[in-house]
Order: structure tokens, then sequence, then C-alpha cells
């Protein structure tokens, strides 16, 4: 019995049914049904070309492989219920059908390609035909989203990649020998540059760590750069900044390269950004206003020559926005606390430099920020560690050196004499304890209003003591004078007013100026007021 098949392995195989071929008798002669025979395969004499079994009486068998060829002689077993049995041949023939050839596609899985570098392979060794020779295959490529991206050079096998475009291409590939052919599409990714990332502090992931301070308002960032372990080996690396106001107008912009001999170090300095209209001037020439940000973008290349760059989007990825009011001079660092105090007189510089170049021109909102500006840096200058002058202090230095008077002190020897005063009066009013009340007067000499310290230069309060007693909270409460006093009585107790909440000039119409204290106005509202009328 022979069976025929072709090579195409499971897309081919055959069956037979067996029972057709077989008759069986009891034992008395009887015909008996083939139903309850069993069968068996008992050889395969070439097991490498077919595989084959036997399922309820039927033969089944396929070829191994798409490129099975010649012929295999299967031996079959019949057995009865009383073990009786028999043995058949059975002859299968692999008819032979010519094979496509081949190509190996791994190589193009996950191929990112640089756009514009040209890239080669070898095809050739990637193709392969089992029935025919492999002067017999042709090999046809070509790219059909980009033209010419993809050529095949047959004299040497070789494949070139070289793609302008970015984006994801399609190769395809085609080999054919003489009687059939297989097709394959690969998809390579083309791109401009790798993605360079950027860590805003040092426990996030990236290329470069960028570690920022003295983010406030009103003044100049400090950055410090240097690139994490991670970080490829890069020959080139050129910086970006760029400075936007709240309102989004992007006015700021600097663009230098990193020396890269600092590599190992790291990058630091101040972040002043130049002005994008007037690059020899500064963006922020005093410092941040709320609501400004400023974003970075680097590029980069590395020892391989491979292309990085930061990501461009319409909301930048590496943002920094200043909401933040500068801390007090005491909260400051040392290096805060100078660079403060150097802004401040660059600013009161600038503010004089335009208040001068125009005269005639309404400079009020010039004058008052000009006004702000020095007693601002005269609070900055109450801090020990800063050394102001006369000069850096616009004629209001608080340098006890330099000062005409100084006001606390002033205000100290004035309450004193006030308590000292009255405290006279106490005592006086104890040691007259046995005399009538109505004894008791003031003498002329001790009167308050002939006090020559307390109305010096440094108290000034004859006016205020001349002035008639007025009816008030504060006037005491005697009693109506005893007509005939059995004992003397004593001095009733002095009903000594408290201290007012608010002292020192009267407040300004729109309150306290921003970002002073009471204490700061007692002190110097006088001189603030004085320059406003002036």
């Amino acid at each position: 019995m022979t069976q025929t098949i072709d090579e195409q392995g499971p897309e081919s195989d055959g069956t037979l049914r067996l029972q057709p071929y077989v008759s069986d008798t009891t034992s008395d002669g009887q015909p008996s049904s083939t139903s309850l025979l069993s069968f068996d395969i008992l050889s395969d004499s070439n097991p490498g070309i077919i595989s084959s079994q036997i399922i309820n009486g039927v033969l089944g068998f396929e070829t191994i492989g798409t490129d099975s060829e010649g012929q295999t002689t299967l031996t079959i077993r019949a057995c009865d219920t009383d073990m009786e049995c028999s043995d058949q041949t059975v002859l299968i023939n692999i008819n032979p059908i010519n094979d496509a050839p081949v190509a190996d596609m791994s190589p193009f899985e996950g191929l990112r390609l640089k756009a514009g570098e040209e890239t080669s392979l070898d095809l050739d060794s990637l193709v392969s035909d089992v029935d025919n020779l492999d002067s017999e295959v042709t090999v046809i490529v070509s790219s059909p989203d980009e033209a010419g991206g993809a050529q095949y050079n047959r004299q040497t096998g070789m494949l070139k990649l070289k793609f302008n475009e970015v984006g994801d291409k399609n190769i395809v590939i085609k080999v054919v020998d003489t009687y059939s052919s297989n097709e394959y599409v690969a998809t390579v990714e083309v791109y401009d540059s790798d993605e360079f990332t950027i860590a805003m502090s040092p426990i996030e992931e990236g290329f470069m760590i960028v570690e920022m301070s003295n983010v406030y308002i009103g003044q100049t960032p400090y950055i410090n750069m240097y690139l994490s372990d991670d970080a490829p080996v890069f020959s080139s690396l050129s910086v970006r900044w760029q400075t936007c106001s709240n309102e989004g107008v992007c006015d700021g912009l600097w663009f230098y390269d990193l020396d890269m001999t600092q590599s190992a170090s790291g990058w630091e300095g101040e972040l002043d950004i130049p002005n994008a209209a007037d690059p020899t001037k500064s963006s922020r020439p005093y410092g941040y206003d709320y609501g400004d940000y400023f974003y970075l973008m680097i590029d980069g290349v590395d020892s391989l020559n491979n292309n990085y760059k930061t990501p461009r989007a319409v909301d930048p990825l590496y943002k920094w926005t200043v909401t933040q009011d500068m801390p007090a001079p005491s909260q400051m660092d040392d290096q805060m606390i100078e660079q403060h105090v150097e802004n401040l007189n660059s600013k009161i510089d600038n503010l004089k430099e335009q208040i001068s170049a125009n005269p005639d021109a309404d400079n009020t909102e010039l004058e008052l920020e000009l006004i702000d500006t020095e007693f601002e840096l005269e609070l900055a200058c109450l801090d020990a560690r800063v050394v102001c002058t006369k000069d850096d202090t616009s004629g209001t230095s608080i340098d006890d050196s330099n000062s005409d008077y100084n006001p606390t002190l002033i205000a100290g020897i004035v309450i004193a004499i006030i308590i000292v005063a009255l405290l006279g009066g106490m005592f006086l009013l104890r040691g007259r304890e046995t005399e009538d009340v109505q004894g008791f007067k003031w003498a002329d000499t001790t009167l308050p209003a002939r006090d020559a310290v307390a109305n010096s230069m440094y108290g000034g309060t004859q006016q205020i003591f001349q002035q008639p007693i007025q009816n008030s909270q504060y006037a005491p409460n005697y009693q109506q004078p005893i007509q005939t006093p059995q004992y003397a009585q004593p001095a009733p107790p002095l009903n000594i007013p408290q201290l007012q909440a608010h002292r020192g000039p009267p407040l300004p119409p729109g309150g306290l100026p921003a970002g002073w204290s009471m204490d700061q106005w007692e002190y110097y509202g006088q001189q603030y007021l004085d320059r406003l009328q002036g």
C-alpha cells in the first residue's frame, strides 16, 4: 500500500482508514467485526521526514518541516480481542515541492536610524533558499515612505539605509526564486536626536541635575548644574535659558556653550539672563517680579556622535516660577544678603539716573519706588553682617558713627525723662502725706515746662506741657477737699496714662508702606513723609 503527500509540512498531510483493508474471523471461522481490532505502528524506516499516529483505526501522517523529501515505510500491526495479530506495511512517498526563499528579519526589529546618517546591513547573508542556489535568488528592496531611503546593491549584497525625514519608515523586501517568492515589511524609526533629560532635584532622574536657589521676588537666582552618573560622555553641551513675564511675554534670552573641561565639577553662577532686545542689558536688573518664570533647554553631542535635545513644547518641561517673597535680612545667609544689598544699590543708582535724565517728566512713580528702595536698603544695613556707608543709604545711614542722631536713642532719652519726672512727683506727694491736699502746689521751678533737659533738642516737650489741661479720660479724679480734716489724708494715686498703641507721625492715606512695620514707621516715618512732600 502506497500513500503520497507534498513536502509542505502541516499544510500537506495525509490520512488512511485501516479497517477497510483488514478482515477477521472468530475461532470457529465465522467473520468478526473489524471495529474490535486494535492498531499500532511498529516501526518507521525514515523517521526524520514524517510524523505519524493511529487514532480509532485511522492512520494520520504529515511531513516534518517545509523541505522534507524522499519516502518512508511504516509497519502497522492489527490485533483482535484474542490477541491474534497480523502485520502490514504502508509506503509513504513525499512529493518534492519548491520552497520559496526566506529572509531573516530579526536585525530590523527595534532598529532606530538617525536622520541624514547612512547605515548598511549585509542583506545577502540574511536570505536563504533550500531548493535553489543563492545565485538563483533575486532580492528586491523598496522604501515607499521616502524614495531612495533603502537601496540594495546586488553585487555586494549590502542594503544601504539613509532617511532624511523623521518618523517611522517602512522597508519592503521581496525574495524570489524560479518558482515562488516571499515578501517582508520592516518598520524602522528615524529620529533627529535622543531626548536630553533634566532633573530639577538630586532625587530625580536625568542627564543634567539643575539645583536652583535664591528664587525670590526681587532677586536673581543662583544655579548649580552637574551631570549625573548615568549620563553619556558628552563632547559638547549647548544651553538655552529664556525668561518670561507672568503675562507670557518672553523678553530674556541666553545662549551659551558649557566648558566641557568642567564636566567633573559642574557649572554654577548667577542666572542673570540678558535682555532679548539688547543682550548688553539684563532682562531682570532688579530681580524677578511675582509670576515671572524662566525655563531651560539643553542640546548635546556624545562621544559616539549621537545627538541629544530637550523636547520643544508649548509648555516647557523644565520651568521655574517665582512666587515666594524674599525672607527678612536676618534670615538670609551671607551670600544672599550681600547680593541683596548689591541689587538694592544698583537699583537706587538706576532710579536716580532715570529721574535725573528726565527732570521735567512726571517721575512720581520712580520717586516713590526710589524711597521704598532706599528704606529697604536701610533695613538691610541694620544687619551686623552688612557694612554700609552714608552713600550706601543715600544720606539716611543707620551707621551710628555717621549719623547726626539716633532715633532709638532719642526715644529712649525722652521716655526716661518722663518716667523720672513722674516718679519724682510721686515721691514728692508721699513726702507730704501729713499736709492738707489743698496745700499741695507745684513749685514753679519743677514744672516740666521749666525743665531745660526735657526741652532740649532731645526732648521738645515744652509746648506739650504748656497746653491747658483738658478734661479727658486721663485727668486725675480728685475728691472734694475736706473742710475739717481730723487727720492727714494721703495723696491720691496718680492715674498715669498708658502709652498709646500708635507712635510716630500719622500714617499716609494708604496705610503703612509695603514691607514696613510699626516700629520702622515710628523711627523712620517722618523721613518718609518728608521725602514724599519734597
